[in-house]
């Protein structure tokens, strides 16, 4: 049976789907990271090779009857890395059909605003991703931590909440909801526990405890400290989508697509809202998108359509 792969090689999981070529779903299967920057090249291509046979045994696919594939892989950061992925693709046997790779961010502009416009994507890290209509590209932030790259993602919005925390137990803030609401969800019963969290977070591989979600549920019971957290990791996903316009000549354009990507933001009902708000005052001419379908979708959508292109 002739089918397609979509691939979505994230740095926690590779995820991968096959469908027919009339887009019926044969197999899905999430296997281990293959990122290259977590293991040797040659275990990654192992890696990579195990969970694309796990997958096409759901359905009795065969390497030579796949037509197209394409991989958004994490680690996709410079020319350097571009050419380790593709050979890690490329060199996979029995594949004879077209393989395009490109970075997970690539896909995910793709599969939310199907690639024009700007995306950003606000996970543990932050990065802006843009495209014009001319072809052009341009990528603000997605820096390492050391370099300060996660302005307003969710690396940084917890990091702004324990800082919280820390006042409150230094006795500044008796009256915030969010103090609490972290401290049991922590377990963070002394000054010492917090301490002992904050050396865990600085050390590697730098596990970020996910405070998103809390954040925002206190700042929908009006608590000002959690508020004012996802005020400012606004202003800062604002002047990085902001950034992306200027460098790629938007500003004037009838309309700018800007869609959202990552949890921390997807799933964030008043950072979102306040996203939303803060885009509509900065460039009243954007149109909000947000995501409706899977990377992996959006990889088997891209493949189909370039063997459709094909013909």
């Amino acid at each position: 049976m002739e089918y397609v792969l979509g691939i979505d090689s994230g740095g926690t999981s590779f995820k991968i789907k096959a469908t027919a070529l009339d887009g019926t779903a044969l197999g899905e299967y999430i296997g281990p990271t293959c990122s290259h920057y977590q293991l040797t090249v040659p275990y990654a291509e192992m890696q990579i090779s195990q969970n694309i046979n796990t997958c096409l045994a759901l359905f009795g696919g065969k390497r030579n009857d796949c037509r197209f594939i394409v991989a958004g892989s994490t680690g996709h950061d410079c020319d350097e890395d571009d050419i380790i992925i593709s050979d890690l693709y490329h060199g996979l046997s029995g594949f004879s059909c077209p393989i395009i790779t490109m970075s997970d961010v690539e896909l995910a502009h793709y599969t939310v605003i199907g690639g024009k416009g700007i995306l950003l994507i606000v996970g543990t890290g932050s990065i802006v991703f843009g495209c014009n209509q001319k072809g052009e590209k341009a990528r603000v932030g997605g820096w390492a931590r050391s370099l300060m790259g996660d302005e307003g993602s969710g690396r940084y919005i917890d990091a702004w909440a324990l800082h919280h925390v820390s006042r409150w137990f230094d006795g500044c803030r008796n009256d915030s909801i969010l103090a609490p609401m972290i401290a049991n969800h922590l377990g963070l019963r002394t000054r010492k526990d917090l301490m002992e969290l904050s050396i865990e977070m600085s050390t590697p591989p730098w596990v970020s405890p996910g405070l998103g979600n809390l954040v925002n549920e206190a700042a929908q019971k009006q608590d000002r400290y959690a508020i004012s957290i996802i005020r400012n990791a606004v202003i800062w996903n604002c002047k990085m989508i902001i950034d992306v316009i200027k460098l790629l000549n938007m500003g004037n354009d009838a309309q700018i697509d800007v869609g959202v990507w990552g949890s921390a933001i997807v799933k964030g009902k008043i950072h979102c809202s306040m996203l939303q708000e803060a885009l509509a005052e900065y460039q009243p001419n954007v149109r909000f998108v947000m995501p409706s379908i899977s990377a992996t979708d959006g990889a088997v959508r891209y493949a189909l359509k370039g063997l459709d292109d094909m013909h």
